[in-house]
C-alpha cells in the first residue's frame, strides 16, 4: 500500500468476534486515504502493494511479461488512431511483418516521402548520402557511349552508323540462307505477289466455266447433293434463320421449323387449361405417381358403383343431411337434430309392407310399442303391456275403456261379457 500506510488499529479491534467502534473504522479509513494521497499503490507484487498488473484494457486486450508488451491477438490492434496519434516513438529497432529493418535512422531519413516495402527499404542499407548524387557519380563521362540509350559499345570501332545497319537487318536473318529458305520467306510475306504451288493447286480445284459472280440462286440451282459425311462443323445461325413450315400432319423426315413444332404441341395439348398443359403439371396433378393407373384402380375398387352393389360399412349422414329417394325427391329420411324423420313429400301414399308383421319397439330395448301382424290382428301396447287388439269380429280391450266426447249425442255401446251380448244406451258427455 506504499510506504506511507501504517495500520491505525494497533489494538486489533477490527477482528473477527470483536466489537468494532465507529472510531476504529474512521481512523483506519483515514490512514488508507493518507497512504493513497502520498505514495499510492505500486502493485509491485510485495506485501500490501498488490500483484503485478500484466493484463489491461476494457476487454483485456493488452498484456505484458518480463520481456515484452504485446496485444492479446496478433495483427489486430493499432498503436494510436487517425485522430489520436503518438508524437515521438523512441525505439532501438523496428521489425515490420517479421522482417527486421537494418537501416539506421539517418539512412531512413533519406526516404522521407518514399513508398516502399520492407525488403526494398533494406536495399539501401549502407547508403550515407543522397542516392541521386551517388548514381551520378557512378556514371563516368565516356565518349564511347552511343547516343541510343539501349546500346553501350565497349569497342572503340562500333559507331552509330554500325548501329543503324544492324537495325535495318530483318529479325532472324542469317548470311547462309538457301534458295528454299528465301522462297519460303518471300511466300510468307504479305502482298508479295508471289504465285506459289499452293495457289496453283487452288486454281486446279476450280470447276471449269466457273465464274466469280455466281449468285446464291445460281449455286442452289446446281442441285449439288452433298453427302452427310462431308458435313462437319457448325452451320452459322444466319443460314438456319428460316425454313419452309410443313403441314402439321406431315410426319416425314423434313426439317421441322419452330412453327411446325408449336402446331404439334398445340395438337398434343388439345386445349388443356394453362395449369395442365405441360408434363410437369400433369405429373403434379397425379401426385407424381408413376403407378397412377394401379393406384386409381385400387381406389375405385373400394367405391360403390352407380349401378348398385354391396356396402360393407356404415353410411353416416349428419343432421339434416337427407337420404332422398324418388325421381321427384319424394321420400326423405333424416335426423333434424331434434327428432328422426321419415317424410313422404311427393305424390301417392307412404306404404310400409311386410310378409309376416310390422313391429315397433322402444329404441335399444325389447319393449313392444305396437305389432301389425299380416292376415291377423293389430296389437297396441302400453308400457310393454298389450291393451288393444283387433279380432276377426271386432276388437278387444284389456283393462278399462274410457270414452269421452263433448257432444251430447247418445250412442249405443255393445259389451260382450262371457259370451253374453248386452246392449244399452249411455250418455256421452
Amino acid at each position: 500500500m506504499g510506504t506511507g500506510y501504517t495500520r491505525n488499529d494497533s489494538t486489533n479491534n477490527i477482528a473477527n468476534g470483536n466489537v468494532i467502534n465507529a472510531s476504529d473504522l474512521d481512523g483506519e479509513f483515514d490512514a488508507i486515504q493518507t497512504a493513497f494521497s502520498t505514495s499510492g499503490h505500486t502493485h509491485d507484487g510485495t506485501a500490501a502493494e498488490g500483484g503485478a498488473i500484466s493484463i489491461v484494457g476494457p476487454a483485456q486486450e493488452f498484456r505484458a511479461d518480463g520481456s515484452a508488451w504485446y496485444p492479446k491477438t496478433d495483427a489486430t490492434y493499432d498503436l494510436g488512431k487517425a485522430a489520436a496519434s503518438f508524437d515521438v516513438a523512441y525505439v532501438e529497432s523496428i521489425n515490420l511483418a517479421g522482417t527486421a529493418i537494418t537501416a539506421s535512422a539517418s539512412e531512413l531519413n533519406k526516404l522521407d516521402g518514399v513508398t516502399a516495402s520492407t525488403t526494398e527499404i533494406n536495399y539501401i542499407d549502407g547508403v550515407t548520402s543522397n542516392i541521386q548524387t551517388q548514381l551520378n557519380n557512378k556514371q563516368a563521362a565516356d565518349s564511347n557511349i552511343v547516343s541510343d540509350a539501349n546500346y553501350v559499345r565497349t569497342d572503340q570501332n562500333f559507331t552509330n552508323a554500325d548501329h543503324t545497319k544492324l537495325n535495318s537487318i530483318e529479325t532472324s536473318a542469317t548470311a547462309d540462307q538457301t534458295a528454299s529458305e528465301i522462297r519460303t520467306l518471300v511466300e510468307s510475306a504479305t502482298d508479295s505477289n508471289v504465285f506459289t504451288d499452293a495457289d496453283h493447286t487452288k486454281l486446279n480445284g476450280i470447276e471449269a466455266s466457273a465464274t466469280a459472280d455466281q449468285t446464291k440462286a445460281d449455286i442452289e440451282g446446281l442441285g449439288i447433293d452433298v453427302p452427310a459425311t462431308n458435313l462437319t462443323g457448325t452451320i452459322p445461325a444466319a443460314r438456319l434463320s428460316t425454313a419452309t413450315t410443313q403441314a402439321e400432319s406431315d410426319d416425314s423426315t423434313k426439317i421441322a421449323t419452330t412453327a411446325y413444332v408449336v402446331d404439334k404441341i398445340t395438337t398434343l395439348i388439345g386445349g388443356a387449361p394453362s395449369t395442365l398443359n405441360d408434363l410437369n403439371e400433369l405429373a403434379a396433378a397425379i401426385n407424381d405417381d408413376a403407378n397412377y393407373n394401379t393406384t386409381l384402380t385400387t381406389a375405385l375398387a373400394t367405391k360403390l358403383p352407380l349401378a348398385g352393389g354391396t356396402l360393407t360399412g356404415n353410411v353416416t349422414f349428419g343432421d339434416n343431411n337427407k337420404a332422398i329417394f324418388g325421381a321427384g325427391s319424394d321420400l326423405e329420411i333424416y335426423h333434424s337434430g331434434g327428432s328422426s324423420q321419415i317424410r313422404d313429400v311427393g305424390t301417392g301414399n307412404l306404404q310400409i309392407s311386410a310378409n309376416s308383421a310390422i313391429e315397433f319397439f322402444k329404441a335399444g330395448t325389447s319393449e313392444v310399442l305396437a305389432k301389425l301382424n299380416a292376415d291377423s290382428d293389430v296389437e297396441l301396447y302400453h308400457d310393454n303391456a298389450k291393451k288393444f287388439e283387433t279380432t276377426s269380429t271386432g276388437a278387444s280391450v284389456t283393462g278399462s275403456l274410457a270414452v269421452s266426447d263433448a257432444s251430447t249425442t247418445r250412442t249405443n255401446l255393445d259389451v260382450d261379457q262371457a259370451g253374453s251380448a248386452l246392449a244399452f244406451a249411455i250418455a256421452l258427455g
